[in-house]
């Protein structure tokens, strides 16, 4: 699946039914980074995204690339020579 062959996904805008909701889930099973972008609260294209938040508190709100950067580091790295 492609949440497997990336190092985490991001979910911008996904409405309720979405497959790349699907993906979510399945890097979060995995324990891959799953981070959300969501659009207005009054859009439906935004739906899923908000229910994934919702839902998935190992799912993360992003708002810049910063952001997703930050998510894509691995915790308890060392630093070599460290």
């Amino acid at each position: 699946m492609l949440a497997a062959v990336s190092a985490g996904t991001v979910l911008v805008e996904a409405p309720p039914k979405a497959s790349s909701l699907q993906v979510l889930r399945h890097a979060i099973t995995i324990d891959r980074p799953a981070m959300v972008v969501p659009g207005p609260v009054t859009s439906v294209l935004s739906t899923g995204c908000h229910q994934a938040l919702r839902q998935h508190r190992e799912a993360r709100l992003v708002t810049s690339i910063d952001d997703v950067l930050t998510g894509l580091t691995i915790p308890n790295a060392t630093t070599p020579g460290k």
